[in-house]
């Protein structure tokens, strides 16, 4: 006799009602989603026994040039570039290319 986790269920029917419209995903229904953006200064490689020997203050040179356009990033993904700037005591970015939007 089988046993009840030995059965296969059936495939249940499908609730989505036929020729329902999409919803248009626009600004208006995403715009208040709160999202993480990541400013990516820049990066660097170095050997494993280098990084053994690290100590505080020790500097790491990052491919980035001074006065260079860093990567703004939404989930991994480049979507803008930029410039650090202050803005008051803190570090800022100002933008200066962007991704084109998908409207």
């Amino acid at each position: 006799m089988k046993s009840t986790h030995d059965e296969i269920a059936a495939p249940r029917a499908s609730t989505r009602q036929p020729g329902k419209p999409l919803v248009p995903i626009d600004s208006s229904l995403l715009g208040d989603v709160q999202v993480k953006i990541t400013a990516r200064l820049g990066s660097g490689s170095l050997l494993v026994k280098d990084l053994l020997e690290l100590r505080s203050g020790a500097s790491l040179p990052l491919d980035t040039p001074l006065n260079g356009e860093i990567d703004i990033l939404l989930n991994d993904a480049v979507i803008a570039r930029g410039e650090v700037v202050a803005v008051g005591d803190q570090y800022g970015v100002r933008i200066t290319s962007i991704a084109p939007t998908g409207t």
